[in-house]
């Protein structure tokens, strides 16, 4: 049963939130522990929804004890980890603890109430530990520096004759001794105010990479959501990528959560345009209002979320004939839809059978280096 929790006067001034990124587009973000239990993963109807692939649908909960603030791991399949130690039933936190679930860290803090409701009755100053700040300055200027990226690509493949259609774009980092996903690297370039430069260098080697192999289907490279905000800085890297690698077909990934500033997605659909440089839209999961206002401004290419995909050849029939009328509808604004993250033969056909043009995901490859 979620509660909120009665506090003294002193606690009044503080409360509890968990920070960090919340998907492989790495953009850190601070959520208030407003409710408890508060329950963190992958699934929809949480406290938090947590996108990655080794969170469990419900990892885990945060919970108040006799005056303390604990983690409680839900039988995850990676694990739940407090500073380095794994959990087993529960475990306390405490200002600037350390959370991992799975391979995924977030901080634990507390911050100053400025009409933000508090829950526990421990926030109080006299309680607070040293906050962890995880910087890695020096490690992450090196990376750029030298350019210490190596690129992902993985393939998606066309669903009626099975050819590789294009390939998305990702990057790892190669630095000895430091992090290396996407969402990790973007974790700690958040914190300095980088993420720019390094969304930029992982396009740059991903294009150079394709053109040295050389490799013909179209790429997907992504924008972080903090270019969208600069759309005149990311439209210029845009320029200078086409002016070094004039004949390599390529389109910009923007996730659907970020079609919210229509005149900065406009000025950038147009400049890409005359950049020949096609545009994607990812993560979307419906509904058919929302489908309306992506259109507004139409995509070459929109990916569905596997929330709406996953299982679908077990799911009910009006379940399948929804997502089909949201691919119809696509179609008719000549935009192609992208089935992402299918793991299954079985929801490949269905995916197919309903209008995908095509799909993504474990059943058709893993991202691999080409090396």
């Amino acid at each position: 049963m979620t509660q909120a929790v009665e506090t003294t006067d002193q606690a009044k001034a503080y409360y509890w939130f968990i920070e960090g990124a919340l998907d492989e587009m790495g953009e850190i973000q601070r959520v208030p522990v407003l409710q408890v239990p508060f329950q963190i993963g992958r699934s929809d109807d949480l406290s938090l929804r947590v996108d990655f692939h080794d969170v469990s649908k419900v990892h885990a909960q945060i919970e108040f004890q006799d005056g303390g603030v604990f983690v409680r791991d839900l039988a995850s399949k990676n694990g739940t980890y407090v500073n380095g130690n794994r959990v087993t039933g529960t475990a306390p936190l405490v200002e600037g603890a350390l959370l991992r679930l799975g391979k995924r860290e977030f901080r634990i803090g507390l911050q100053r109430s400025h009409g933000v409701a508090p829950l526990v009755e421990q926030a109080t100053p006299a309680k607070r530990t040293p906050t962890f700040l995880y910087l890695g300055s020096r490690e992450l200027g090196e990376l750029i520096s030298t350019r210490a990226v190596r690129p992902i690509f993985q393939p998606i493949v066309e669903l009626e004759g099975g050819s590789i259609f294009a390939y998305d774009v990702f990057g790892r980092g190669t630095l000895p001794g430091f992090v290396s996903s996407p969402s990790d690297l973007f974790f700690v370039a958040a914190y300095l105010g980088r993420e720019e430069q390094l969304s930029q260098l992982m396009r740059d080697k991903g294009a150079e990479h394709a053109e040295r192999m050389p490799l013909r289907a179209p790429l997907f490279f992504r924008a972080h959501p903090t270019e969208i905000q600069q759309p005149r800085r990311l439209l210029q890297s845009l320029a200078e990528l086409r002016g070094r690698h004039p004949g390599l077909p390529f389109a910009l990934v923007i996730n659907q959560s970020l079609i919210v500033h229509t005149e900065k997605i406009e000025e950038i659909a147009v400049c890409l345009d005359q950049l020949s440089v096609r545009l994607v839209y990812d993560g979307f999961r419906g509904p058919r209002i929302r489908l309306e206002e992506l259109l507004a401004i139409p995509p070459d290419f929109l990916k569905f979320d596997e929330n709406l995909l996953q299982g679908i050849h077990t799911k009910p029939r009006d379940h399948r004939d929804m997502v089909g009328r949201l691919v119809a509808y696509a179609r008719e604004s000549n935009v192609h839809c992208i089935a992402d993250r299918i793991s299954r033969g079985d929801e490949a056909e269905i995916c197919r059978q309903i209008g995908f043009h095509a799909a993504q995901g474990p059943y058709f490859g893993t991202p691999t280096t080409f090396f």
